[in-house]
C-alpha cells in the first residue's frame, strides 16, 4: 500500500506534474494529479539529493540545511543574497537561497520555525519554480540583481498557486496534514 504522505521527492514530482498539466498557468486551476498508487511507480525508493544523477531533480533542492552551513565562505553568493531574501520574505515562512550562479549550484529551502504544511507546499513550489527558471536561463550570464528578480518573481508565483496546488493534491488523496519535505529538521527564526 503506497503511503499518501508528501515527502521531498513525491512533492517535487507532483509539483512538476501540476505545472506541466496547468498549461495556461492559471493560479486558480485545479488539475488532476497522480494518486499515491500511481506515483509510487516513478518515485525513487531512496533519494539522496547530493548523490542523485536524476536530471528531474537538478539543480538539487535541499530542505532543512542549517543557515550557518549555507552562509559558509564557499557559498558567498548565498550570504550576499540573504539580506535581500529576508526583506522579500518578511511575511513568508520560508527562505530560498542559491549557493552559487552555476547550473550545478543547489537551492536551499529554510523553513521558519513556525512553518506549517501549507508553508512547506509553498516553499517547495517556490524552489521548483526557481529550478525551472534556472534551467531556462542556463548558459546566460546573470548577476545578483537578476537572481533577486527571479527569486521574487517565482516566490510571488508560488504564493498565487498554493491554494490550487493544495486542492489538486487533496483531490488526488494526498495527505496534507503532515508534509515531510525536510532532509533534516533544522528551522530558523527571522
Amino acid at each position: 500500500m503506497p503511503l499518501s504522505t508528501l515527502n521531498h521527492t513525491r512533492m517535487q514530482l507532483l509539483l512538476e506534474q501540476y505545472l506541466r498539466r496547468n498549461h495556461a498557468g492559471h493560479a486558480a486551476a485545479v488539475v488532476e494529479l497522480d494518486p499515491p498508487s500511481s506515483l509510487c511507480l516513478v518515485d525513487p525508493v531512496v533519494y539522496v539529493p547530493s548523490l542523485s544523477l536524476d536530471h528531474r531533480f537538478r539543480p538539487n533542492i535541499e530542505v532543512g540545511t542549517p543557515l550557518a552551513q549555507v552562509l559558509r565562505p564557499e557559498h558567498a553568493h548565498a550570504a550576499r543574497t540573504l539580506s535581500r531574501m529576508l526583506a522579500a520574505s518578511r511575511d513568508s515562512r520560508h527562505l530560498l537561497l542559491r549557493d552559487g550562479l552555476s547550473k550545478s549550484s543547489r537551492l536551499h529551502v529554510i523553513l521558519h520555525e513556525d512553518a506549517g504544511p501549507r508553508d512547506a507546499v509553498e516553499a517547495m513550489l517556490h524552489a521548483v519554480l526557481m529550478r525551472r527558471a534556472v534551467k531556462k536561463c542556463a548558459g546566460e550570464s546573470h548577476d545578483l540583481e537578476r537572481e533577486a528578480e527571479m527569486m521574487a518573481r517565482t516566490g510571488a508565483e508560488a504564493r498565487r498557486h498554493v491554494p490550487s496546488v493544495q486542492e489538486s493534491l487533496r483531490l488526488a488523496t494526498w495527505n496534507l496534514e503532515r508534509v515531510c519535505i525536510e532532509n533534516r529538521i533544522c528551522r530558523a527564526r527571522w
